[in-house]
């Protein structure tokens, strides 16, 4: 179904070029961010930022190819899904302006990851033939450093969760937080009595949409675990795609409102360059006729002030 936003039709620019030019002003952005924080250690708040903000920009492009190009609606609405699930928790962990909470959540989501990333590896393996003994040499070798990597990893975030101001006060919520690595907690209140984790339908609503889009998000699973509505057969007729890009320029405003809130103090460098820059030129070249002309004119005017 063809959906028309409104602001879009003033500017004569399609729904797919509003979210092309979205996703341009978002890769100029995190590439100027990404020369000024280039460190990208677990301790780097900043860096692990843009580095996290990096990965969703390359899928909203990832996105884009899928739709134009390719023409897969089931792969679109699964990137659609993962784009919800990690924009949503980019905004709880690193679009929260309580810097404590900030921190204590971030080290919590290392942890979870480092946790279960140790878990699956075995600390023993047994070579059975399958494959030469270089590569099982080569391979246990692999496997025995990143157990170690991650051991590190989990020892550092319990030591700055230890040490951090919420665990001064003495609160059995507290420490089950910690113990369970539960950077979706809903409290660190000791008199909270709901369920102290969010759903994934909770979290949608940080991303400021109704709550039939947050619905939309969970329907998507159907795409991501090959439930049977993906498998219904589609002609590959465009308007079928309009309410994904549609879905696509709310998640990609909202991820640009974000990371420029929390790059506030670099807003001005973020930008610096755009208008002559590749993703300057594409942002331009997306705009309808019409509306670069009265850009044009407005320029001119203001330049024979």
């Amino acid at each position: 179904m063809k959906i028309n936003i409104p602001e879009c039709q003033k500017m004569g620019i399609s729904n797919m070029g509003t979210l092309i030019t979205i996703i341009c002003m978002l890769e100029y952005g995190i590439q100027r961010l990404s020369y000024k924080y280039q460190v990208n250690t677990i301790n780097d708040i900043k860096g692990y930022t843009v580095t996290f903000a990096i990965k969703l920009i390359k899928s909203l492009r990832t996105l884009v190819i899928v739709i134009e190009e390719q023409k897969d609606y089931v792969v679109a609405n699964a990137i659609l899904r993962m784009l919800a699930d990690n924009i949503s928790i980019f905004k709880l962990i690193y679009g929260n302006s309580n810097y404590e909470e900030l921190i204590f959540r971030h080290y919590l989501y290392i942890l979870d990851g480092s946790s279960a990333r140790f878990r699956e590896l075995p600390e023993v393996i047994h070579y059975d033939g399958k494959i030469t003994k270089e590569e099982f040499t080569s391979l246990e070798k692999q496997i025995k450093t990143t157990r170690e990597v991650e051991q590190r990893n989990i020892n550092y975030c319990m030591q700055i969760l230890k040490n951090h101001p919420y665990s001064a006060i003495e609160n059995k919520v507290i420490d089950n937080i910690i113990q369970k690595s539960n950077w979706k907690n809903k409290s660190i209140d000791s008199l909270f009595k709901e369920k102290n984790v969010y759903t994934w339908k909770e979290l949608y609503s940080l991303l400021e949409m109704s709550q039939t889009g947050t619905s939309f998000f969970s329907y998507l699973s159907q795409y991501v675990h090959g439930l049977s509505i993906s498998n219904i057969q589609l002609e590959e007729d465009n308007d079928d795609f309009e309410p994904i890009i549609c879905t696509g320029v709310c998640l990609s405003g909202f991820l640009k409102e974000t990371l420029f809130a929390i790059f506030k103090e670099d807003g001005e460098y973020m930008m610096d360059g755009y208008l002559t820059s590749p993703q300057g030129i594409e942002h331009w070249s997306n705009l309808g006729e019409q509306y670069r002309e009265k850009l044009i004119n407005i320029a001119s005017n203001s330049d024979s002030k």
